[in-house]
């Protein structure tokens, strides 16, 4: 059985991949594909976050947890603007490159969760 560090650690890494690539694809099949990958980095790192984020609620509790979890971040609310700043600064290719270093940052952040985080509760 694989911890949630490793795999937040391991998906966010493939998130960083997949993204950081995208200035020197040059076709959109490529393009595709490293959507695909990205997507797919997302989708563990985002399961396992969630599954953390409220399996010590309460179960009347969950289904509110979750849609808050899912409707506010700091990456939606404030990427586009920072985007825009570092598009202006660094162009197309810096916009993708510090997405990716972010990515990577938040798969090392995951190497940090606390141990037993992905243990049963014994209650």
């Amino acid at each position: 059985k694989s911890s949630s560090r490793v795999s937040v650690s391991i998906s966010n890494g493939i998130v960083a991949l997949g993204i950081a690539i995208v200035p020197y694809v040059r076709t959109v099949p490529l393009l595709c594909l490293s959507q695909i990958v990205a997507g797919f980095g997302r989708g563990i790192s985002y399961t396992v976050l969630m599954s953390l984020a409220i399996k010590d609620l309460r179960d009347e509790d969950k289904a509110t947890a979750m849609g808050f979890f899912q409707s506010y971040s700091v990456g939606n609310v404030f990427g586009p603007a920072i985007s825009g700043v570092v598009g202006n600064r660094w162009g197309y290719a810096g916009i993708f490159l510090s997405n990716g270093v972010v990515a990577a940052i938040a798969g090392l952040l995951g190497l940090g969760l606390r141990e037993g985080a992905d243990e049963e509760d014994p209650k």
